[in-house]
């Protein structure tokens, strides 16, 4: 019981998987003042659902996540995932390749960004000038690259440093990084005399 004219605290606590929004006048105080009226009033705590992501990195040391945390069900929230160096982001364990990744919040969740190896494959060409080659870069462990050797006029690609001879070539990234030489040979040219 109050008297007119005295101040009031109001407290709201929430329970377990709910959090406080705010008070019938609006007020998001908690605890909330009020000075108390010459009448009889109700004064009502707004609670809304809440939900837990949890986010987490495979293979821990790999990359690091962020974003996991409580949230109101029903809310839009961001999680992200960024690679360690020698590490790429694949995608999260439900399949999506997204990130950042928007997720509703409906029920409990748990997130693994998964994370693989990179290597770098490097291509170049023997001689260096009289072609050009492509497909070099940072692939995933057991993913595939392909390599093409385009041989400069009078010149004609002959075969890889491996001994492959199909051009373009496609190779399997090893587990270290790896390159690979398109070996050039010169191209005679025969005159047909009539």
């Amino acid at each position: 019981m109050y008297f007119a004219g005295s101040n009031a605290l109001l407290t709201a606590t929430a329970s377990n998987n709910w959090q406080f929004i705010n008070w019938n006048d609006g007020t998001t105080n908690n605890p909330h003042v009020i000075t108390v009226p010459a009448t009889n009033i109700t004064c009502t705590a707004q609670f809304a659902a809440t939900t837990t992501i949890t986010v987490n990195a495979n293979p821990n040391a790999a990359g690091s996540v962020t974003g996991g945390g409580t949230f109101l069900v029903g809310g839009t929230n961001f999680i992200s995932a960024t690679a360690s160096n020698g590490w790429i982001f694949v995608r999260w364990n439900d399949g999506s390749t997204s990130n950042p990744y928007a997720i509703v919040v409906e029920t409990n969740l748990t997130l693994t960004a998964e994370f693989a190896p990179v290597v770098t494959v490097t291509v170049t060409a023997d001689p260096a000038n009289v072609g050009s080659v492509t497909g070099g870069g940072s692939y995933i462990v057991g993913g595939n690259a392909v390599l093409t050797a385009t041989a400069s006029n009078n010149w004609l690609f002959v075969y890889w440093n491996d001994m492959a001879t199909n051009n373009p070539h496609t190779i399997t990234v090893p587990e270290t990084n790896i390159t690979y030489t398109a070996i050039f040979g010169d191209a005679a040219t025969i005159t047909v005399a009539a």
